[in-house]
């Protein structure tokens, strides 16, 4: 058989396509680590908006690699290791200290519900990587969608009461290790426009009472999508 030979221009761009993608992933890992050295801190906004960059850097390194057709078992390895540390770990960490300034007293739930994050979020990311791709939904909350769920909570409605947050955030965890499916951000882009509009004017009108409520129709319609496709079959 006749050798094959790659051009090595082609070979170079694979090689610096491949070191961007893995070097969002590692930035995503550092800001996850940033955002925990900011939480105990005591810097909780800086410790969310480190967690909201992670959030974004996840979503471009896995769109990046699939475009450029760089993905890899290294890459999907490291992937899971800087999603466990922010989705998993910083996020838990940010959850503790939020509710604890809450009520420095109830030390027992509000260590449980942080330590359910970072439970759920590991059985979520061991889940997703031996489960087959789904191109329409996905099974249970994302991790990226609880951490984001759960920040922007944070920043829009810090004095939320301890109770509801509590919940909430529980809440959030379970679905992560749940089998209800969530749409995908692909199908969200289905989604009339002329809904956005009425969102975005809601949330200039009251931004925490527009948070809260897409948060609550985004954790609802899981269940109820499970149960939409339970009837149809």
């Amino acid at each position: 058989m006749p050798n094959i030979t790659i051009p090595s221009k082609q070979v170079s761009k694979q090689k610096v396509c491949f070191l961007v993608v893995n070097g969002f992933t590692l930035a995503s890992l550092a800001l996850g680590l940033l955002s925990i050295m900011c939480t105990m801190a005591g810097l909780l906004t800086s410790a969310a908006f480190c967690l909201l960059g992670c959030v974004a850097l996840d979503g471009c390194d896995g769109n990046l690699a699939r475009r450029w057709r760089v993905t890899s078992p290294f890459g999907a390895q490291l992937d899971s290791m800087a999603d466990m540390t922010a989705f998993g770990i910083a996020s838990a960490v940010l959850t503790y200290y939020w509710l604890i300034q809450k009520e420095p007293t109830l030390l027992i739930p509000v260590t449980v519900v942080s330590v359910l994050v970072a439970l759920m979020s590991a059985i979520r990311l061991a889940r997703f990587n031996v489960t087959p791709s789904n191109d329409a939904y996905f099974q249970g909350i994302p991790t990226t969608g609880a951490t984001g769920i759960i920040v922007i909570i944070y920043l829009t409605s810090p004095h939320l009461y301890f109770a509801w947050a509590l919940i909430l955030v529980a809440l959030v965890a379970l679905l992560m290790g749940s089998l209800f499916p969530y749409v995908k951000l692909t199908q969200m882009r289905r989604i009339p426009w002329w809904l956005w509009v009425i969102v975005a004017g809601s949330a200039l009108i009251n931004l925490p009472a527009t948070v809260l409520g897409v948060a609550a129709i985004y954790i609802c319609s899981g269940p109820l999508l499970w149960i939409q496709q339970r009837q149809a079959a």
